[in-house]
């Protein structure tokens, strides 16, 4: 079964995404139901937003890195693979 690099980062694109989401909704509903003023509140959910935003940037990432060393030990399996048959469809085994 073959790998793609496209199938590994739509899967984990759309998990990255519904991660950020969900913290910048948390977030934001812990901050309205805190007593603040509205331009404080408004700058607090901003400068948070930009938190997550950024953490969800780093994540997203971390988490290319490790789909391409995925796919690149998976390559190197292949290659491994494909060596070993060409070696023992080229060897010639005594009869017994």
């Amino acid at each position: 079964m073959a790998v793609h690099h496209s199938d590994v980062e739509s899967a984990g694109g759309g998990f990255m995404m519904g991660l950020a989401a969900g913290a910048v909704l948390g977030a934001g509903l812990a901050l309205l139901f805190a007593p603040k003023a509205g331009a404080q509140l408004r700058q607090q959910l901003r400068d948070r937003a930009n938190d997550v935003a950024d953490r969800a940037g780093e994540l997203a990432g971390q988490g290319r890195d490790m789909a391409q060393r995925t796919l690149d030990l998976v390559e190197q399996g292949r290659e491994a693979g494909a060596e070993i048959y060409d070696r023992a469809r080229g060897a010639t085994f005594p009869r017994t």
